[in-house]
């Protein structure tokens, strides 16, 4: 349910499927394996040679109505104009904006309060305990089941948000084991340490590591800087 809608954010991945991935990268330059995380460091095709598969021809459009034969950096429409949040790696089925967001409303359960946010997960919650200036914790998220409640879930994502900017840092964090396990990446990758265990980091504004059955994956958006990400990283303890 989480990774099965991909936002398209094609020059910049951050959870991709394998067989996806390879048509739009040239080559994979490394790989790094923590555990349940895998990041690769990819070699990025260039701008329009990344063509549209074949069970998206005939449902994405650039700004003027257009048929696209190749994805670029401008943000793609469907026949009636509506702009594409992403679409479905399996069935190719395409979501807009519009839907992605109301689905999104309806799929998730907000709680304000970090003492109540171990009622709904299977595993310990961490927050951190520095944050950079101006950052305040805002909420956290969960994925609603099927039921539309949320009962020792495997996932929760947390949101830091600077009141005066509107600019937010993301993290999630989810119970480690084989159904949670993800693939992901990145133009840059380098394995570092968060409280002496592997860390990757990506593209100077993700972390992602594991410790004590908890993955945790925080992306500072490009609001920080790398060592004030780090340092905010090494604080979940």
């Amino acid at each position: 349910k989480v990774a099965s809608i991909a936002l398209v954010c094609i020059l910049g991945f951050s959870i991709m499927q394998t067989s996806f991935a390879q048509e739009f990268v040239d080559k994979v330059i490394k790989t790094i394996s923590l555990g349940h995380i895998t990041i690769c460091e990819y070699e990025e095709a260039p701008i329009g040679s990344r063509p549209i598969p074949e069970y998206l021809k005939g449902k994405v459009f650039d700004k003027d109505g257009n048929p696209l034969e190749a994805f670029s950096s401008d943000k793609i429409y469907t026949s009636d104009g509506e702009e594409i949040a992403g679409f479905n790696f399996e069935t190719g089925e395409v979501k807009t904006v519009t839907e992605a967001e109301k689905a999104r409303k309806e799929g998730i359960l907000v709680v304000k309060d970090p003492n109540e946010f171990n009622n709904y997960t299977c595993f310990n919650v961490v927050l951190p305990s520095y944050l950079p200036e101006g950052f305040e914790f805002d909420r956290a998220e969960f994925y609603k089941d099927e039921n539309g409640v949320v009962e020792n879930t495997k996932y929760i994502g947390l949101y830091f948000t600077n009141e005066k900017t509107g600019k937010y840092i993301y993290m999630q964090q989810r119970f480690a084991d084989e159904e949670t396990a993800y693939a992901g990446g990145a133009k840059k990758v380098e394995e570092i340490k968060i409280n002496g265990v592997d860390a990757v980091l990506y593209d100077d504004r993700n972390i992602d590591w594991e410790a004590n059955g908890v993955i945790y994956a925080l992306s500072g958006r490009g609001e920080i800087t790398k060592n004030e990400l780090i340092k905010m990283a090494e604080s979940f303890k």
